[in-house]
């Protein structure tokens, strides 16, 4: 799907699901305290419960890489599509 940064997300399939999620994979090594991060980070996304936010389902180590497994949303990318300032984003929620 993209890739950039250290990372590449990828369009994976349950099988036995029949059902599309969105693959993050951070490449290199992290240290505790940046997997401690990522952690605590994903713990808030996963209790966010809004149609615009991507849900996640959990993470990771293989090898060495953190891997995200995410809310597939097939609306295409958001890059260079206008991002609204916060004091605007303050009233949406």
């Amino acid at each position: 799907m993209g890739s950039g940064a250290g990372r590449t997300v990828w369009m994976v399939r349950h099988r036995a699901r029949a059902r599309c999620y969105a693959l993050k994979v951070l490449y290199g090594n992290h240290d505790d305290a940046v997997q401690r991060q990522i952690a605590r980070e994903i713990a808030i996304v996963r209790t966010a419960e809004h149609p615009a936010v991507v849900r996640c389902h959990g993470m990771c180590e293989r090898g060495g890489e953190l891997q995200i497994l995410l809310e597939y949303m097939d609306g295409g990318s958001l890059n260079g599509c206008p991002i609204a300032d916060e004091p605007f984003l303050a009233h949406v929620i």
